[in-house]
């Protein structure tokens, strides 16, 4: 199944990001984030990535070309002059995307194995699959209410409206393409959320309950703790 990876996030809270760096290639663990990222899926055994990333994010294809010496298959997708956003990029990468997709984030390494739940998402046919964190813990909001026997998931970005909430979004979403297209906004940008939330509302979204932690880069307080994560967990 294809990889998407939304990539085109410049790191603003990264205050050790180099000028005209893109987020997802800060060195980490002595290569670019995003090399993790992709071997976090390839050795649970996907091997085709579509790469949607932002402008001037030429240096990124600069770098990883191919995909061969990964051992995978990359395309690339860009915004174009503008930024589009998260759910924008989705939208400049319409023709390129398969039937059945992953979608995750080019700054965050997911521990889960994949496998399951692509196979999960492949017994739900007709709705999105969600990974989700019950009970995150301080220092999360939650944003997702999931349902027990239905796995439905009510999805919101809106904190005002996630009263009675208990999950958190893992960072990996399964949908079709027939479903996004459905629920694709006319805007020229916004958030992938804006595809989600609507998705959620109308009973398409179903949630996979997850409960290993996700490391992510989006600060330098936590590039840190996902550096000493990873070289710990690929020294032994």
């Amino acid at each position: 199944m294809q990889v998407v990876i939304l990539a085109g996030g410049m790191g603003s809270r990264l205050k050790s990001r180099p000028p005209e760096t893109q987020k997802c290639m800060m060195v980490v663990a002595g290569a670019p984030f995003l090399t993790w990222v992709i071997r976090s899926f390839e050795i649970n055994g996907f091997s085709r990535f579509l790469l949607c990333l932002g402008h001037n994010a030429e240096s990124v294809k600069e770098h990883f070309g191919s995909g061969q010496r990964l051992g995978v298959s990359l395309t690339y997708s860009f915004d174009g002059p503008t930024n589009r956003g998260t759910g924008g990029a989705l939208d400049s990468a319409y023709d390129l995307l398969d039937d059945q997709f992953l979608i995750t984030y080019g700054d965050t390494y997911l521990e889960l194995n994949k496998v399951e739940f692509m196979d999960a998402f492949l017994e739900m046919p007709g709705s999105g699959l969600m990974a989700v964190v019950h009970n995150p813990g301080p220092g999360h909001r939650p944003n997702a209410r999931y349902e027990e026997g239905s796995h439905k998931i009510t999805y919101t970005k809106n904190h005002q409206k996630n009263v009675g909430f208990d999950c958190l979004d893992y960072g990996l979403v399964a949908l079709n393409k027939g479903l996004l297209s459905r629920y694709m906004p006319n805007n020229d940008r916004f958030d992938f959320s804006d595809i989600l939330e609507p998705l959620s509302h109308d009973g398409c979204l179903r949630g996979l309950t997850v409960p290993l932690s996700f490391h992510e880069i989006g600060t330098d307080d936590s590039l840190l703790k996902t550096e000493r994560f990873l070289l710990n967990r690929h020294q032994q």
